[in-house]
């Protein structure tokens, strides 16, 4: 069976692009060459949903229908004597995404990236922007607790989250790391991967510094809300895996082409910062333990 030896499950905003990118370029691994294959969630999507209708959830609906044989199809590009792997992001806070890891590649290893809270919160926030969501103001998502809002909320509940895979692998089988980390010192970050996932830990990647999932906004809000509405995600459902690899560009490329460069985006007000950060405290203790090191910059 064609299945990954390691899954990069998380969480999102925290690099996970960036190291798809860098692992990719290994010659002893195999990734999907869709990024993002959601196989390990059953969540349903809430970009199917009236903006008005719109959870906490993950805007897009988990492929776990799609079935195992779906699946494998994913890793057919892979010499035998790849390393295979896949990232998605959502599966740090999929309800059911450990279960399913466990229950079909249980002795898979995960690598999670980790982030500052408040920098993820506010990340995912502008990301939600790109599908051509038109989503309040942050500050006003925070005082009325808006349902996107409690998503972004979600992501960085860093102690549950990770605690459900703690529950199903073992520390053996868990690698977490902080994106600050992967900024600043790519490359020794870099080889402690290559060595906790057993390849060559001498490789050198290329564009280390490259920058990735650099901010946008749509140019025509409706033209993107297009591209991403449940038409065009049934539609691709119902298509032969066949042809994804060749459909699935073009529409990622048209998406892009509607993008432009955000900038200057509105600050958050010192009082909602404290208030936020605050409230992140059990979490960063979780971590500082987990990791036993000290993050008092998770805490300005």
């Amino acid at each position: 069976m064609a299945l990954p030896h390691f899954i990069i499950a998380g969480a999102p905003k925290c690099g996970t692009t960036a190291l798809w990118a860098f692992l990719s370029q290994h010659p002893d691994i195999c990734m999907t060459s869709n990024k993002e294959p959601s196989f390990f969630s059953d969540d349903p999507g809430e970009l199917e949903k009236p903006m008005s209708m719109m959870g906490s959830g993950d805007l897009h609906p988990g492929n776990y229908y799609r079935g195992l044989s779906w699946y494998e199809s994913l890793f057919k590009h892979c010499q035998k004597t790849q390393v295979r792997g896949e990232a998605t992001p959502r599966y740090f806070m999929g309800q059911n995404s450990a279960s399913l890891i466990k229950s079909i590649v249980p002795q898979v290893k995960l690598i999670f990236l980790l982030r500052h809270p408040l920098e993820v919160m506010f990340s995912a926030y502008w990301q939600e922007h790109k599908p051509g969501l038109k989503l309040p103001d942050f500050v006003k998502m925070v005082t009325t607790n808006h349902p996107r809002f409690q998503f972004y909320c979600r992501i960085i509940s860093y102690q549950s989250n990770l605690e459900k895979y703690y529950k199903h692998f073992s520390d053996k089988q868990i690698l977490v790391l902080l994106h600050a980390d992967l900024k600043q010192k790519p490359l020794e970050t870099l080889q402690q991967i290559f060595e906790f996932i057993g390849v060559d830990k001498t490789f050198v990647p290329n564009n280390l510094e490259a920058q990735f999932n650099q901010r946008a906004i749509p140019r025509f809000r409706t033209l993107q809300r297009m591209l991403y509405s449940p038409m065009v995600v049934k539609l691709s459902k119902r298509m032969p895996v066949s042809l994804l690899p060749y459909l699935r560009p073009i529409r990622n490329a048209i998406r892009q082409l509607n993008l432009k460069e955000r900038k200057n985006s509105s600050s958050i007000p010192s009082s909602i910062r404290q208030q936020l950060i605050q409230s992140f405290e059990k979490d960063i203790v979780y971590v500082e333990k987990l990791l036993g090191r000290d993050l008092n910059a998770w805490r300005t």
